[in-house]
């Protein structure tokens, strides 16, 4: 049994008939509903669901009221949408925070990929939603990408209360790793493992305490390396699925030299 610890099935990429990658690293055609019923038939039990702005937060609070024993979801603002969101309304995510089937807050953080792409914005959502984690006592779903070094002291400062969650789709060396997991954190471990060039990202994995791994794709995106005869434009429009986790799982058991299913075990208990 498996939990997809991050995944966006509410995405508009999931609407209509599309082409999604299977655990054999194909790619095959269908919708969401059918996908949804694969994932459960292939031992996926539930998924996390984060919301990455307004209008994703009632897409997936509407596709948890279609598939309430399948989904839980998380609450907040993904910090490169931060800027598309005004200030004024931020006190809505609190409400929706109570909701049913509520189980996090975010995906929330910080994203300094693009030079200067609104960091005071993201910054300023960034406590915001720390803090409604702390009210609500809800861990968090954490976005953190070229941006540790602001990331980390914002949560050191708040490490008094903090109510744990998951740095989702880490991809970082073994010296950061230790900095979120000596907060209490743990690490999202997705489908950049399966890349040729990650090998610090598996030095990582194999250094990582297993209690502290969950296993995620970010569905539809973040697709390992994949035998691909076609165009990359064709490549392109592959969604990635949770039928992806097993081979997650199989990847951090040879790194940990244990059973696939000690690794599905503790990734469940996590």
């Amino acid at each position: 049994m498996i939990i997809e610890s991050h995944a966006h099935y509410s995405h508009k990429r999931y609407d209509g008939t599309f082409r999604y990658l299977t655990g054999q690293l194909t790619a095959e055609k269908g919708n969401r509903d059918g996908l949804l019923k694969r994932l459960r038939e292939s031992g996926v039990a539930l998924c996390i669901e984060p919301a990455i702005d307004f209008d994703s937060n009632r897409l997936t609070a509407a596709l948890y009221r279609q598939h309430p024993d399948f989904f839980r979801l998380a609450v907040g603002v993904h910090p490169t949408r931060t800027a598309q969101v005004p200030w004024r309304q931020r006190k809505q995510l609190a409400t929706w925070a109570r909701g049913p089937g509520v189980a996090a807050i975010g995906e929330t953080g910080l994203d300094y990929h693009r030079p200067r792409h609104h960091r005071l914005v993201q910054l300023l959502w960034f406590r915001y939603q720390l803090d409604l984690a702390r009210r609500t006592g809800l861990p968090l779903v954490l976005h953190i990408r070229m941006a540790d070094r602001d990331a980390l002291p914002m949560l050191r400062r708040r490490r008094r209360w903090l109510p744990g969650g998951v740095v989702h789709c880490f991809q970082g060396g073994w010296e950061t790793a230790r900095q979120y997991l000596d907060l209490g954190l743990c690490l999202g471990i997705g489908g950049a493992l399966l890349r040729r060039e990650s090998a610090l990202l598996r030095e990582t994995v194999a250094r990582a305490p297993l209690e502290r791994l969950l296993v995620e794709t970010d569905s539809p995106y973040v697709l390992p390396d994949i035998p691909w005869e076609g165009s990359r434009k064709s490549l392109g429009r592959v969604r990635n699925s949770s039928l992806l986790l097993p081979r997650i799982i199989e990847e951090i058991a040879r790194l940990k030299r244990l059973p696939p299913e000690t690794v599905e075990a503790a990734g469940l208990e996590n």
